[in-house]
This record gives structure tokens, sequence and C-alpha cells, in this order.
């Protein structure tokens, strides 16, 4: 019995019977989904304002298009359509954890900016701060000059896309008799290749997956670069 006078506490959750993966497809296709909602949900957005005769506020890339596949259909309701804001910029509302680190997630426009200030640079300062690596410095200023080159044919098809943020292995499983989850997240709406890349780190993920996902969403160019 846990004692109300202690200053402890409890989280009282449902409980899930899980078991390890075995639907790798419906976990590709379910991560593909989610990335895919915002810039889907953008462009209904813009779609339904137009037909209601209000100027759009915002227009997504013309070249969006060609970085998803054309049969791609996500049913999202008028409802969600009027009522769920769509995201324009990268970060997040509050700030996440991945592992015990806080994630710093003030938003940016700009990918490349969020992704060197709020990811790299914080990793640098980490490693400055509780290691006095000052040779980390010396490359971090050489790679803040380059870091606009990994991404030169790519960067204006990057749209802001809800993360997991901490996909490894050890953050899926699958429920008994339905499909796959992700848990623990360490979310924000960043590069749906950033999530790849935590996947891809650790392993443990089926080519299934991979397949699955891409079959939606494309590898863009310099992928594997």
């Amino acid at each position: 019995m846990a004692d109300p006078n202690s200053n402890g506490g409890a989280l009282v959750v449902e409980f899930l019977n899980m078991q390890p993966v075995t639907d790798w497809k419906k976990l590709g296709s379910d991560l593909a989904d989610l990335h895919l909602f915002n810039s889907i949900l953008g462009r209904k957005k813009l779609r339904l304002e137009s037909w209601i005769g209000k100027p759009p506020s915002s227009q997504l890339p013309e070249n969006f298009e060609s970085t998803i596949n054309k049969n791609i259909k996500l049913n999202i309701s008028d409802d969600i359509i009027q009522n769920v804001d769509h995201v324009e910029e990268f970060g997040f509302h509050s700030a996440t954890c991945c592992g015990k680190i806080p994630q710093n997630n003030e938003w940016h426009d700009n990918w490349i900016e969020f992704y060197a200030r709020n990811r790299l640079k914080q990793q640098i300062d980490l490693i400055v701060e509780n290691y006095s690596n000052r040779k980390i410095v010396e490359y971090w200023s050489e790679l803040q000059l380059k870091i606009d080159k990994f991404f030169i044919d790519i960067i204006d098809n990057i749209q802001p896309a809800l993360l997991h943020g901490d996909l490894w292995s050890g953050n899926v499983t699958q429920i008994v008799n339905d499909g796959p989850v992700i848990f623990d997240p360490s979310s924000f709406y960043g590069h749906s290749e950033y999530e790849l890349s935590i996947s891809k780190l650790f392993g443990g993920f089926s080519p299934l997956f991979y397949d699955e996902y891409f079959s939606k969403i494309p590898q863009q160019k310099g992928f594997k670069r």
C-alpha cells in the first residue's frame, strides 16, 4: 500500500501486453504517416481556405509534391483541418528530454539553423562543460561553415514533421494481438530524416521497416552521404 503521508510519488498507467516487433511494415507505414501529417495538413488547409474565398496565409514549396508518393492519401477530417494548426517552423512548444538531457526546442524557421544551434551546438557545449574537451571547439568552428552543404540539394523540400525524436529499437514494441507502437519520445518538429538517423545509429530495425517507409517518403538526394 502507498503511504499518502510520504514524500514519494506513484504513476498509475494502463497495462499493455507487449512483445518484440513483428509487423515492421506497419511500423514503417505508420511512422511515414506521422511524418507526412503536418505537411499534408498544410496543403489541405490551403485548399480549404481557397474554397471558402480566403487567401492562403502560407505556401508549401512548389517541389514539395516531389518528396512524397503521389498515392499517399491521409484521411484528415474537415474538423481537424479547421481546428489543428499547421506548424511552419522547426522546434516545439516545450523542452523535451532525450534520455535525461533536456532538448532545446526553441523555434526556428530554418532547419539548418535549428539543427546547428539547437541540436549540434547543444551537444558540443555539453562535451566542453563535462569533459573540458577544447579540441572539439576547433572542429565545431570548421563544421559550422560546412553544414549547409549537406542540405544544399534538398533544403527547399524540408518541411517540419512531428518526430518521435529518440527512435531507437528500445523505444519501439508491439502490442499483443495489435500493432506496433512507439514510446518514450523526445518530440519536436524537424526534418524527417533526423528520425531515421537515430534508428540506424543503434540498429535493430528490419529492412522491411525502411522499405515501407521509403515507399511513402522516398529517400532524398544525399540521404546516404
